[in-house]
């Protein structure tokens, strides 16, 4: 097995592609990984990924039965962090962002990462997710993407070398990682499809007042983009 010093996760979504950017543009220098776990949408994951940054595919873990209705995978992460461990690395990039609602992918658990991977292999591994260190949204980060490769070329590569859908086929606009991916780069004037699933604008519409008042806007005027007339917590689309 070749061996790295440092291993970026990638998935083929906006936060690993503009962290494979974002660290090499600081001279971090890192192997990117893609782990197929057999998920439902590995297979455009994988189209993806390859077509992009050509990382190495790992098919070290089949998880498809530990995924549940909403497309979860417990664990994910730390599975991730310590399959990268065995390439011989100092340090594993995750691609996360101050504001995932997902619980393996906060400082705290990457210390645990660290400290469990470190101590069994008897030598210091870093998990770190450099977006969620520095505080940086999801916004945050494709407005820094936006400055280094321009709005044009921004725009074109979020769009056509990025994936993030449950539904294992082109982006269905129905699901919450449709909503999320291009709600933000709507934010940033792109010009993105609209958006179509009816329970999971409510459920945004919904929750927008737990969000800080950027992120609400942005529900709000992507929902409005998207053809939905907006009632209270209502939000129903316009035929």
């Amino acid at each position: 097995m070749r061996t790295f010093n440092k291993v970026l996760l990638f998935s083929g979504g906006i936060d690993s592609y503009i962290l494979y950017h974002f660290i090499k543009k600081w001279g971090w220098g890192a192997q990117s990984v893609y782990f197929n776990l057999g998920h439902k949408y590995a297979r455009k994951e994988m189209d993806i990924v390859k077509k992009t940054l050509n990382p190495i595919i790992d098919e070290s873990f089949n998880l498809e039965r530990w995924e549940d209705i909403n497309s979860h995978i417990p664990f994910r992460n730390l599975l991730f962090a310590m399959g990268a461990s065995v390439y011989g690395v100092d340090e594993v990039f995750i691609g996360g962002v101050k504001d995932d609602n997902v619980y393996d992918n906060k400082r705290p658990v990457h210390d645990e990462m660290t400290g469990i991977i470190s101590r069994h292999l008897d030598k210091y591994v870093k998990v770190t997710a450099p977006f969620i260190d520095a505080g940086m949204t999801k916004a945050d980060i494709v407005h820094w993407f936006i400055r280094y490769r321009g709005q044009e070329q921004a725009q074109k590569e979020l769009l056509e070398n990025t994936y993030s859908c449950f539904s294992g086929d082109e982006e269905c606009m129905e699901c919450k990682a449709c909503f999320r991916k291009f709600s933000t780069l709507y934010s940033f004037g792109m010009a993105v499809p609209k958006f179509k699933g009816e329970d999971v604008a409510h459920a945004y519409l919904t929750a927008r007042f737990s969000y800080p008042p950027h992120r609400e806007n942005m529900i709000l005027n992507y929902l409005a983009y998207s053809g939905f007339e907006l009632y209270g917590k209502t939000a129903q689309k316009i035929t």
